[in-house]
Order: C-alpha cells, then structure tokens, then sequence
C-alpha cells in the first residue's frame, strides 16, 4: 500500500512585486497524489510604513483575483495578510509554517504532513510537487531535505560568485567527510511536519532562520538533499535582511568579487575529521594548524571530547554525539575565527582553486561561469543517502 503523503506549501511574502510569478510556477506543476495547500502569508509589522501596508493590501486583492481566475481543484491557494509584532523573516517563517502545522493537525494527518518553504521571489520546475512526494516517500527515515535550486543569473556576476560561494562552502565540507554539509538555503526546504513540532518549529531569527533550523534537523541524522527538481531563487536587490541573498545583489557597486573563505580552513577541518575514529580511542588530537589549536582552545575541545566519550558505549554513539558538538554551528564559528584572526578572505574564485583541482583535475574551467556550471552539476547529479 502506498502511504498518503499531504504537501503544505509556505510562501512568506513581504512587499514582494512578483508573487503572482512564483503562483503560476507552482500552478503549472506536475501533480501529487494528493492535494496540495499553498499557504501565502502577506505579512508586514505592526509598526511599518503606510506605504508598505498599502502596498501589501494591494497584494492580497492581487493573490486574491489571481486565485478566482486560476482555480485548481488539486491545488488549493490560501492568502492571509498579517500583522507581526516586528518585522523579521524568521517570525514571517515561523508564522506561516506554524499554521501549516495547526492545519496538519486539523485534519489529523500531521504523521503525514510534508512542509515546504518556498520564498515570494521564485518560481519552481515543474517536477517541484512530485518530487518532494517521492522523496520523502523514498526515505521514510528522513526528518527534513533541502531541495536543490538555481539562482536566475542571466549575465549578473555577483550572483554567479554568491552562488558558486554557496556551493564552494558545502562542497569544501562534504569534501571534509562532515556529515552536516548540506545546503542550507530558506526556500529550498522541507521538512515533515511531526518533526517540525517536536524540534520546536522555526526560530524568529532576523536573518539566517534557515541556517538554524536546519541544523536542528540534521542533529537528528538521516538529513537529505532532493537533486530531481529545482528551485529558482531571483537575484535581486533586497533591504529586507542583514545578509542572504538580496543583502548580497546590494553589494554589487563596491564588490569587485564575492569573498569567501581560505581553503586552509577546510583543509583544517579535514584533519580534525580523519582523526575522530582516534579521539573515541582516547587519543590526543594535536593540530599542525595555529588557526585550529587556538579555536579549539575556546570551545574546551579536549574535555567535551572526554564528556561525550564517557557518555557512549560504541563508535556509532560517540560519532553521532561528536559532530552533534562540532556541528555546522562550529564549522562555521571556525571559518570565521580563522578569516578574523588568521587566514584572509579571499575572492571567491582564488578561494575555490584548490578544491577545483581536487574534484575537477584536468578540466578547462576558466571562467566563474563556467565553474559554476560544474558544481551545479556535481550537486546535481550526486545522490547523498542518510546513514
């Protein structure tokens, strides 16, 4: 018998002019076996501007038209315009996908709920509804997946750096042997909706939601990425948050390349990786590497390691319990720790050299472009299975 799997699409959309774009993407999507809601949460803060209230009013008489001259019986549209205490993408999120889960819960089929985050600025492939339905119908296991997308980057070269620094950091990390190198992108996510409630759903972060929530996910282990549909994020310029995307189009006038992170820093944290079956033998680690001893210094490596050691019986145990401590939160607090105190930042297309060499050799790739294009296909075409 085949299980009945529930799709709960969440859009957060907060003066977003092309929502109607991503609605007809979804609207040309191959089907599901079953119904699909597609939550559309107009939001704004109690305190923001008449003119953004206005406009936002304007958008939810736009969905609202859209809806009555596109209606679908298997997908069903559901706008809702809210005021939040303050304006944070991570509340926007976490508001929306609440109420995901409170309709889950409704129909008492929250066991077989999915919950997709997908963004006011994207349009989708239009294998996106069936593809996470096989997904998760494949990998019974899986809490939560990030789907594989593409930035519209038409001739825009910031974008094509920004991306391919995106790519640059997961793939360095897979490159490690880290189990939690994944992408870690906002609208490009799913999650099942019993595992939602019971890590304490989305954080209300102003920016970096995604990055937080996710790591919770994959705490859990069984983490998985979904490479047979695409995501298409715009590159746009947007104010609304501290970093991301849009935050990055806006640094287009006095970027001259994207920056990004010494490859030194992964080949640290490789050494430290090949070393944990070790560790579990109660061996010391020592690094070679200034920027990694003095890191570890800070975050009482050596004794956490003792801690987590008495507490598991097995390898298996200590492993999970490890990188459960050094996690994506401690990947990333090092790579900055490093770029602040002893490796530079570097362009991004010097910064990835070394790994080209490593995953490409003797591949004429020489343009960023053209590199690009060759990790979108490595990410692509490379199925990553949950231990």
């Amino acid at each position: 018998m085949i299980e009945d799997l529930y799709l709960k699409i969440i859009i957060p959309c907060y003066k977003e002019p092309e929502i109607l774009k991503t609605l007809d993407s979804l609207l040309v999507c191959k089907l599901p076996k079953n119904k699909v809601d597609v939550i559309i949460l107009i939001n704004h803060a109690i305190d923001s501007t008449e003119e953004i209230k206005i406009f936002n009013q304007k958008t939810l008489f736009d969905v609202q038209n859209w809806i009555e001259n596109n209606k679908l019986n298997e997908i069903h549209f559901l706008p809702k315009l809210v005021e939040l205490k303050q304006q944070s993408v991570g509340l926007a999120r976490k508001t929306g996908m609440d109420l995901a889960y409170e309709l889950f819960q409704t129909d008492n089929i929250v066991k077989s709920g999915i919950m997709i985050a997908l963004d006011a600025d994207c349009t989708v492939e239009d294998t996106y509804l069936i593809a996470v339905e096989k997904h998760f119908l494949t990998y019974k296991k899986t809490p939560a997946a990030s789907i594989y997308y593409e930035h519209q980057i038409s001739d825009n070269q910031l974008i094509v750096e920004y991306e391919l620094h995106l790519r640059y950091m997961v793939d360095a990390l897979r490159w490690t042997g880290h189990p939690y190198a994944f992408q870690t992108v906002g609208s490009s996510m799913a999650v099942r909706a019993e595992t939602y409630k019971k890590q304490g759903g989305m954080n209300t972060r102003q920016a970096g939601e995604d990055f937080y929530f996710l790591q919770k996910m994959m705490d859990l282990g069984g983490f998985t990425d979904i490479s047979t549909t695409k995501v298409f994020p715009s590159a746009r310029v947007s104010d609304r948050v501290p970093f991301g995307t849009g935050r990055a189009m806006q640094q287009k006038e006095v970027l001259q390349s994207w920056m990004s992170y010494d490859f030194r820093s992964y080949i640290d944290i490789k050494t430290l990786v090949d070393f944990v079956p070790n560790l579990y033998e109660k061996k010391i680690f020592k690094p070679q590497s200034e920027a990694l001893k003095q890191f570890l210094k800070t975050i009482y490596f050596d004794e956490k390691c003792t801690e987590i050691r008495n507490n598991t019986t097995n390898f298996s145990a200590f492993k999970k319990r490890f990188f459960q401590y050094f996690n994506g939160f401690q990947v990333m607090k090092f790579l900055n720790y490093g770029k602040e105190n002893h490796y530079l930042a570097q362009p991004i297309r010097e910064a990835i050299e070394p790994l080209v060499a490593i995953l490409f050799p003797n591949q004429k790739l020489d343009t960023t472009k053209k590199i690009l294009e060759r990790f979108r296909n490595l990410d692509k075409n490379t199925i990553y299975k949950p231990e």
